[in-house]
C-alpha cells in the first residue's frame, strides 16, 4: 500500500482569521488600550490584526521578543510591537503555535488560497521562527515539514504529464485542482515549496541540508520532472546545492546549452 501523505486540518472549532473590516484599526487600538499587566500585544498584517500574549512566556521562549521588551527598545515601554513584512498567515499560525503547541491548516487560509498547502505553511512557520529566534517552533516546522516530503517522495509517481503543457510556452509547473489528490499533484505542490524554501533561506540553512539528504535519495526519478528541471536551472543556489551533495554519490550534474535553450545533463562517475 502506498504512504499517503498526512493531512492536517483545524478541527471544526478552530479560530479562523478574521478578514480585515472596516473600522479594524480601532479595534486594534482597543486592545493596545486595554492591555493587562503582564500582557503584550502583536500587531501585524499591516496593522489590520492583533493578539495579546503574556510578556513574560514569549520573552522566555523567544530571544527576539525578550531583546525587545526588556531591553531598551520603545517595546519596553509601550508593550507593543510590530511585526512587518511577514505573511499574515503565517505569523497567525506562529502565535497559535505559541500558544497552542501547533498549527492547523485554517478554513479561511483554504478559502483565500485554494492552492495553499500544509507543506508552504510549514515553510512560512520555518522563516518566522528563524526571523523571530523561536527554537521550538523551527523544530516543529522543520520535523513536519521533513516528514511530509519523505512521504510525498515515496509515492508512486513517474512523470510530467504531457497533456497538462503547451507545447508553446514554457509552463514548467503544472497547477492541479487544489482537491486533486493524485501522486502527480502532491510531487507537484512538494516542488513548489522547495521554491519557497530556497527563495526564503540561507545557504547554510540546516532544514535545506536535511531535504538535499532527501531530494539525492530520488535525483534520477526526479530528474524525470520537468519541473524539477526547471527548478535546478533558474531556482537559485538550488543546482550548486545539488552538485555539491550529488558529487558525494559519485553523479556529476551540469547545466548546459542545447539547440532549444537550456538543458540538465547527469552522468555517473567512474
Amino acid at each position: 500500500m502506498l504512504l499517503q501523505p498526512t493531512r492536517y486540518e483545524a478541527p471544526k472549532d478552530a479560530e479562523a482569521v478574521p478578514p480585515p473590516a472596516e473600522g479594524a484599526d480601532q479595534s486594534v487600538q482597543g486592545t493596545i488600550h486595554t492591555l493587562g499587566p503582564l500582557d503584550i500585544a502583536i500587531v501585524y498584517d499591516g496593522g489590520q490584526s492583533v493578539q495579546c500574549m503574556n510578556k513574560y512566556f514569549i520573552c522566555r521562549i523567544s530571544r527576539y521578543f525578550a531583546s525587545a521588551f526588556d531591553g531598551n527598545f520603545k517595546e519596553a515601554g509601550t508593550r507593543v510591537i510590530y511585526l512587518r513584512h511577514d505573511f499574515p498567515w503565517g505569523v497567525y499560525a506562529m502565535l497559535d503555535f505559541l500558544k497552542n503547541g501547533t498549527y492547523w491548516m485554517y478554513p479561511r487560509l483554504k478559502e483565500q488560497y485554494p492552492h495553499f498547502t500544509m507543506l508552504d505553511l510549514h515553510v512560512h512557520c520555518y522563516i518566522l521562527a528563524d526571523k523571530y529566534d523561536i527554537l521550538a517552533l523551527a523544530d516543529y516546522s522543520a520535523t513536519n515539514y521533513l516528514r511530509m516530503a519523505a512521504e510525498i517522495l515515496s509515492l508512486d509517481w513517474s512523470c510530467d504529464d504531457p497533456d497538462y503543457y503547451d507545447a508553446s510556452e514554457d509552463v514548467p509547473f503544472v497547477e492541479y485542482l487544489a482537491d486533486d489528490m493524485c501522486a502527480a499533484a502532491e510531487v507537484s505542490r512538494f516542488l513548489n515549496s522547495i521554491a519557497l524554501l530556497w527563495g526564503n533561506t540561507p545557504g547554510y540553512d540546516d532544514l535545506r541540508t536535511s531535504m538535499l539528504q532527501l531530494l539525492s535519495a530520488c535525483f534520477i526519478k526526479l530528474m524525470r520532472l520537468k519541473s524539477f528541471q526547471y527548478l535546478l536551472m533558474f531556482l537559485d543556489d538550488f543546482i550548486d546545492d545539488m552538485v555539491m551533495v550529488l558529487s558525494k554519490d559519485d553523479i556529476e550534474v551540469t547545466l548546459l546549452p542545447i539547440e532549444t535553450g537550456e538543458g540538465i545533463s547527469w552522468t555517473f562517475r567512474d
